[in-house]
């Protein structure tokens, strides 16, 4: 499909980016094709989970008009692509990083059907964040 060709392009400039393709939300790292978390938009957007789409999303000014947060950001660098460092590729910048995070990158789980996240602590984070979309 040339719109998800077109999409890994970007990620292969080493551009964060967000794809919304056929229903599904992807947020991807900064390192071609790998993906942190897959989900209907309403779902990531209202209770993301790993780490990574939780720093996106709190980044996202609110579209509601009554709501005022405070806006977050992602703390530090990117990972260098060309030496990513070892284990999960987000553990400099994260929170809630553990040793095994630099050392072992972590699988895709499927936390609830049609939802995957790939961090070693994905089913302790949900309901980390929880966003009011109404």
């Amino acid at each position: 499909n040339k719109d998800i060709q077109d999409e890994e392009q970007k990620t292969e400039q080493n551009q964060p980016d967000l794809i919304i393709h056929g229903g599904d939300f992807f947020f991807r790292s900064k390192v071609p094709s790998k993906i942190v978390e897959l989900a209907d938009v309403v779902s990531v957007f209202k209770d993301p989970i790993h780490p990574y789409a939780t720093g996106l999303v709190g980044a996202i000014p609110s579209m509601v008009k009554a709501e005022k947060r405070k806006l977050t950001s992602i703390p530090g660098s990117p990972p260098d692509l060309i030496s990513p460092p070892p284990g999960c590729r987000f553990h400099p910048r994260c929170p809630y990083a553990k040793s095994i995070c630099s050392k072992e990158d972590p699988v895709s789980q499927e936390i609830e059907p049609g939802r995957f996240v790939s961090c070693h602590f994905a089913e302790q984070l949900r309901g980390e964040i929880d966003i009011d979309l109404e």
